[in-house]
């Protein structure tokens, strides 16, 4: 088995299976070039395209981040892809992030933890940030966040319902998420989230707190499975607002339930351990393929 985990490594994939030809090829899909790489020189983002096509037309099999993805990549290479890609969710670490209660009588805290790429939404958060300032138990707090990587500037003075840490260092992710009462994910519509997985929200699972998210890419599908939050729609920012206040009142004992459900969900489909029962599976089926053949599976499908 030869497992790409970027589309550059194709063409040694290919050298390599000239020599070995029972050799399979996996190619695993993390965001679509076409999408993704917008800001790059046009000679660069064709040659990553290319790469991505071949990755694609020479695997034996396909591992996509998310339905709205596999849906693009059949979309745009071709119906014939279908069978052979199976989507598996952004793993994570679960035992590494803590599922801590917050202590009674501190502010009611909405978290964010990303970065300020345009497609993460940052402006919605800022907009129910400005629309929350008579509601002094609710604070805001960005982690990830420098303004100069996304186009709308976080307001100077910073307002006083809102912190901003730009750097959160690795391993220091779960001592963040611990702080919030409810985590929110705020991408924008748009091909290049829907053609991405949003990698924080297995971190925000993990991390036991209701989730906030925008109907975008798989955030939907996840959190009605998990039973772990609440959605809002991306074209009207008021519906975060809204959303973050039915939060707010909630009965804490309700919102507890919710963080349990994510950290349940994240245990069962998301850890580690069932990443590599996943690929062991996908390794397995294509060793046993005499036909040349693969079926489509999802593995994570309940």
């Amino acid at each position: 088995m030869v497992h790409l985990v970027n589309p550059a490594g194709i063409l040694a994939a290919l050298a390599y299976k000239t020599g070995y030809p029972q050799v399979k090829i996996i190619t695993e899909i993390h965001g679509l070039t076409r999408y993704e790489m917008t800001q790059a020189r046009p000679w660069s983002r064709l040659a990553f395209q290319g790469l991505e096509w071949l990755s694609l037309k020479f695997a034996d099999h396909v591992v996509a981040m998310s339905y709205s993805q596999k849906h693009l990549i059949v979309q745009e290479f071709g119906l014939d892809l279908a069978q052979k890609i199976s989507v598996i969710w952004g793993p994570v670490d679960v035992q590494s992030i803590r599922c801590e209660n917050l202590a009674r009588g501190d502010k009611f805290t909405v978290g964010y933890l990303g970065n300020g790429s345009f497609w993460q939404g940052i402006g919605l958060i800022l907009y129910a940030v400005e629309k929350l300032t008579d509601y002094p138990h609710i604070h805001f707090l960005l982690g990830g966040i420098q303004p100069d990587l996304y186009r709308i500037h976080l307001p100077q003075p910073l307002p006083d319902n809102l912190t901003v840490i730009p750097v959160i260092p690795r391993g220091q992710e779960s001592a963040f998420l611990s702080q919030c009462h409810v985590l929110v994910s705020s991408r924008i519509g748009g091909q290049v989230s829907e053609s991405q997985y949003p990698y924080k929200l297995s971190y925000y699972l993990a991390a036991g707190r209701p989730i906030i998210a925008s109907a975008v890419s798989d955030q939907p599908l996840i959190i009605e499975r998990a039973k772990c939050g609440l959605i809002f729609d991306p074209n009207q920012p008021e519906t975060l607002v809204q959303k973050i206040l039915e939060l707010f009142y909630m009965d804490e004992q309700q919102r507890q339930e919710m963080g349990r459900n994510g950290r349940r969900f994240a245990e069962t489909y998301l850890d580690l351990e069932q990443l590599g029962t996943q690929l062991l599976a996908i390794y397995q089926g294509l060793s046993a393929d005499c036909t040349g053949t693969n079926q489509s599976q999802d593995h994570n499908q309940e």
